[in-house]
Order: C-alpha cells, then sequence, then structure tokens
C-alpha cells in the first residue's frame, strides 16, 4: 500500500529584511554560538512549498500562493545581496495539484529560467501532469504553459528535478504511464528523463528505469561527464535503497545502487535524496530506515557517480530524513535534515569527518513542515522551511549562516 501524500497550506509569504538572532545551540555535546540572520517573508495570501535555487550569480526562491483554496498561482523572487526583490508571478491556475512532498522548482540557465507546476489531468486525486513555463533570456514574460511528457494517461507524474544542460535544461519526472490499463503485475511507476531547449522544444525524452519507488522526490547534479539522477528504486522484493543512472557521451547508464541499505518497505516512504556536484566530486544524501534503525546517510563519489565510497552515518539516532545537501569544496559537504522537532545540519568530508551537529531552527514533525531547503551562494548557506502552530497555521521562514560556522 503506497503511503501518499496530502495537501498541506503554509501562510506568509513576501516582504524582506534582515535581523540577526545570536543564540546558543547544542551541537552534539558542545555548545557553540550561531549567528542566524533570519530573512523576514509576509504576504496576504496563504503561501506554501518554497524551493531555493542558486546560480553563479543569483539566488532564486519559488513558492506557490493562493487567497481563496482554488485559485493557485507559482511565484519567484531574486535576492539582491540584502532581501528579495518583489515576487514576480510565473502562472496561476485552479486545477493545479498542490502538495507537501510534490513541489514545484524552477532553473536558470545563462539568463533563460524554467519553471514547473503539476495540473490536474482528471478527477482522481493521484492523476496529473507535469506543467513547463519557460521565461526568455530577452522577455520580461513567461511562457505560456505546456506539457513536459507527450503521453496522455490520465495518471500521476510529478517529483521533478531540473539542472542547466549545455543551452538547454535537463529535467527528470516520475511517470506513472506504465500504472493505468495494465495487469497487477506490469504495474510500476518509471522515471523518466528529457532535455528542454530555450524555446520550449523536448527531446531525447527517455526512459531511464522501468520501476521504482512511486512517490520520492528525485535529484539531479551537474558532473563533469554529465548529468546524474539519483532516486529511490523499487525491486521485485520491495526493497528501495538509492540508485543513479548518469547521461556519459551521449547515453544514458543502466542504473546502478549508490549503496545497500537493504530497506524492504511495502510503500513509499516519501524521502527521496539530494545530491551536489563539483566536477567529477559527487555528494548524494539519503534517509533509510532497514530494520526500523533510521538513519541520514552521506556518500561521496570521485569518478562523477560511476563508484561510491562508504557511507557516513550523520543524525543523531532518531532522524525523519527531509534531507538536502551542499557541497562547499570537492571534499566536503553541508547536508540537513529533520530529526524530532528540529531541523538540523552539520559538516561532512569524504574521508567520514564531521563537525558539530547545529541547530537550524526549531519546526514540526507534521506533514505540513515540508522539506526544507537549503543553497550555497556567495560563501553562505540560505535555509527555507516552515513553522506549524498550534492550530496549525504555518508559515514560511528564511535564514542564512555564512559557510564558515560549520
Amino acid at each position: 500500500m503506497r503511503l501518499k501524500v496530502t495537501i498541506a497550506f503554509i501562510i506568509f509569504g513576501v516582504m524582506f529584511g534582515c535581523k540577526e538572532n545570536s543564540e546558543k545551540k547544542e551541537t552534539g555535546g558542545k555548545s557553540k554560538d550561531i549567528l542566524l540572520q533570519e530573512i523576514e517573508f509576509t504576504s496576504k495570501a496563504k503561501s506554501q512549498t518554497p524551493y531555493l535555487v542558486a546560480t553563479n550569480d543569483d539566488l532564486y526562491l519559488s513558492w506557490q500562493e493562493t487567497e481563496n483554496d482554488t485559485l493557485f498561482s507559482l511565484k519567484y523572487s531574486k535576492f539582491d545581496g540584502k532581501k528579495f526583490t518583489d515576487a514576480e508571478t510565473i502562472t496561476t491556475g485552479d486545477n493545479w495539484f498542490v502538495n507537501w512532498a510534490d513541489y514545484p522548482v524552477i532553473a536558470e540557465n545563462d539568463g533563460v529560467m524554467l519553471a514547473n507546476t503539476l495540473q490536474k489531468s482528471a478527477t482522481g486525486t493521484y492523476t496529473y501532469d507535469v506543467m513547463l513555463n519557460l521565461k526568455s533570456k530577452e522577455g520580461n514574460n513567461w511562457s505560456e504553459t505546456f506539457k513536459l511528457h507527450q503521453d496522455t494517461t490520465q495518471s500521476e507524474h510529478g517529483f521533478v528535478s531540473m539542472i542547466p544542460f549545455q543551452d538547454k535544461f535537463f529535467v527528470t519526472w516520475l511517470d506513472g504511464r506504465n500504472t493505468v490499463n495494465v495487469t497487477e503485475e506490469e504495474r510500476a511507476m518509471n522515471l523518466r528523463g528529457a532535455f528542454v531547449d530555450a524555446e520550449g522544444h523536448i527531446t531525447g525524452d527517455t526512459l531511464l528505469d522501468d520501476k521504482i519507488c512511486d512517490c520520492c522526490q528525485t535529484t539531479a547534479a551537474m558532473t563533469s561527464a554529465g548529468p546524474v539522477v539519483i532516486y529511490r528504486d523499487r525491486s521485485d522484493t520491495e526493497v528501495r535503497d538509492m540508485n543513479i543512472v548518469r547521461y556519459v557521451n551521449g547515453t544514458w547508464t543502466q542504473p546502478n545502487t549508490v549503496h545497500n541499505d537493504n530497506w524492504e518497505i511495502a510503500g513509499c516512504p516519501v524521502n527521496g535524496p539530494r545530491a551536489d556536484a563539483q566536477g567529477d566530486n559527487l555528494a548524494v544524501a539519503w534517509f533509510a530506515s532497514p530494520n526500523e534503525n533510521s538513519k541520514v546517510l552521506v556518500a561521496f563519489s570521485k569518478d562523477a557517480g560511476e563508484t561510491f565510497q562508504k557511507p557516513t552515518k550523520v543524525d543523531l539516532g532518531n532522524p525523519m530524513g527531509r534531507v538536502d545537501l551542499v557541497l562547499i569544496d570537492d571534499k566536503t559537504a553541508i547536508v540537513s535534515w529533520l530529526e524530532g522537532e528540529k531541523i538540523l545540519a552539520r559538516k561532512v568530508s569524504s574521508n567520514g569527518m564531521m563537525g558539530k551537529v547545529i541547530t537550524i531552527s526549531q519546526t514540526s514533525k507534521s506533514r505540513a513542515s515540508g522539506f526544507p531547503q537549503m543553497e550555497l551562494f556567495d560563501g553562505k548557506l540560505y535555509f527555507a522551511w516552515t513553522m506549524v502552530d498550534e492550530n496549525r497555521n504555518s508559515s514560511i521562514q528564511l535564514g542564512v549562516i555564512k559557510s564558515s560556522q560549520f
């Protein structure tokens, strides 16, 4: 039985200013003073699903808003060094699938921007398509919405990752075309990938894996050899470990296991991996719970994902997952995750050495708390997360910490 996700609304959204709080955080045995610079974020509309993405020159934040729970908008803003600029609307719709775990993402490539939303294709709870919008380098407006995948099945399509690749974008997603109109034995969620150019042309639509976990996030990274995708696989015996596929010399490799956790679970844990790359160096973080032994793991590769070193366990013993990861150099990553009602983060190196655990924020165990986001920009780590109060009202929170403080 699949564990599915429900809609959770996050309140507050977009006027920004900064204030500094000096707090003493417990960091795994010793305390450490952390200077957290909070970035305020307010809006008249309900907001949810924050997503951060950094380029060489800019830091972007996207989110969804609604004022009446029926008409939604996808918005984004750019950081100007002190605050985020006024929000810009990418697209709106009254037939979206809006969800705490399957959230829209954005990407930028030499001034061209790409974003996705999820649009209902039928009345079923999980019948929805991946829709795209483009903004050209010279243009002031976003394009009309167009569909990523070419099938017309009324099935689930989502959990998108997108990254710049050459003069276009690489996009990967979970594709449910083979979960409908087939026998139970044939039913399987697929992983697919395609390239989208600056004019919206979609090429290279390829099946990357024909049976994967039904509703875990994907992640993609750009190595020196080309794009890689890491995702939760699903074997015939319900083992759901991390797999990787790589685009090498114009061809996709066969799926390969990142590490044999041997987590056997008859349902989707809704807990995907995150990855980052610098040249041949690739780092991946993920959650696993074999034999109810929950852990957050980080593994490094020195050959663009062809092989991986033994993973390092980074949590404190009772993690919920919902990980994120960025490389601060070719041998060192910062990983974040949920544990109890806290967002934690720490530094981890490819040799297994770890820094002190830092508490980023209090949060909630509920699905409404979403998936905390983390990005490295200009030597600082930016975080976006969700706070949920006793009345189940929630709000987007933003903060920044210097990477040297880890």
